[in-house]
């Protein structure tokens, strides 16, 4: 996430190349992004109804990719690591 916010807030990507988007302030982020919200925290919990109702749109995104109380989604692995683990369970 700091090299998509810092990339957002100069229009610079991470390899030099200037973004065609327009930019977002870089308040936004401190504003909006990282601030409470009580209508975001009455949304539906993440990964079921025992889940985490984060209240800021940084972490209620941050949740939702995964963390250690939903591990599901985007289990971020190595190609080798997922397969010899895909062969462990195939118990092959």
């Amino acid at each position: 996430m700091t090299h998509f916010a810092k990339a957002s807030t100069s229009g610079t990507l991470p390899s030099g190349q200037h973004a065609n988007l327009p930019v977002i302030p870089q308040p936004f982020w401190r504003n909006q992004w990282l601030a409470s919200d009580a209508t975001l925290a009455g949304e539906p919990a993440i990964g079921g109804p025992n889940g985490l109702r984060p209240d800021n749109p940084n972490e209620r995104v941050m949740e939702s990719f995964g963390s250690d109380s939903y591990p599901d989604p985007l289990m971020a692995v190595d190609a080798m690591i997922n397969g010899a683990k895909g062969r462990i369970m195939a118990l092959r």
